[in-house]
């Protein structure tokens, strides 16, 4: 999330007291914009996942014979729904600050949108992660009632938890902690701010 060089780096170099107000704001609105565009293009990239699970999933389906294995593939189907419109409906709620607004106000729609996105990150395993894994262990529990290969069927749930075990371990810790530091440097920057007056 960090695109060239950080201006607030050189911004808190100069001490509080020679922070310059219009450079602190093009800092904090240049920040805003480059973590809005980071955030649409995870937003895009995860719907299109989304929307290709629902797809892929949805074809499994329709050709699924065993009503078990049929309805566990509905379920991790609109479980892709489900994330895109998730996605969708929290990037709705998320407005960027306009270009005529001060200095503290840009700072404060920028914590915002970072407890917001922390907030997203932190609950992953409510929204994506769990409902995925309850679709993709009942498929293979559907599979196992059929052919009876429970080799198969515990290597599926170990791997499937494992994967998405980490991707839940990813958002809620790296994820969240990376936006968590970029939240501590504009709130240190901003009490600067305050402090010079």
């Amino acid at each position: 999330m960090n695109n060239g060089k950080d201006e607030r780096d050189e911004l808190w170099a100069c001490g509080a007291g020679a922070i310059e107000p219009e450079r602190a704001l093009r800092t904090v609105r240049g920040r805003a914009e480059r973590f809005g565009r980071t955030i649409r293009r995870r937003d895009w990239r995860e719907t299109i996942a989304a929307g290709l699970v629902a797809v892929f999933f949805g074809w499994i389906a329709f050709h699924e014979r065993d009503v078990w294995a049929r309805a566990a593939a509905v379920w991790i189907a609109l479980s892709g729904v489900w994330i895109a419109v998730y996605l969708y409906w929290q990037s709705r709620t998320s407005q960027t600050a306009a270009a005529t607004v001060t200095l503290d106000e840009y700072g404060k729609a920028l914590l915002e949108s970072y407890e917001r996105q922390i907030a997203l990150l932190k609950t992953v395993k409510y929204w994506y992660v769990g409902p995925m894994w309850v679709g993709l262990i009942g498929l293979a529990a559907a599979r196992w009632r059929l052919d009876h290969n429970t080799a198969a069927w515990v290597t599926a749930g170990v791997v499937y938890t494992g994967l998405l075990g980490f991707l839940a371990w990813l958002n809620e810790s790296w994820g969240a902690r990376r936006i968590e530091a970029q939240r501590t440097k504009l709130v240190e920057m901003m009490g600067k701010m305050e402090a010079a007056g």
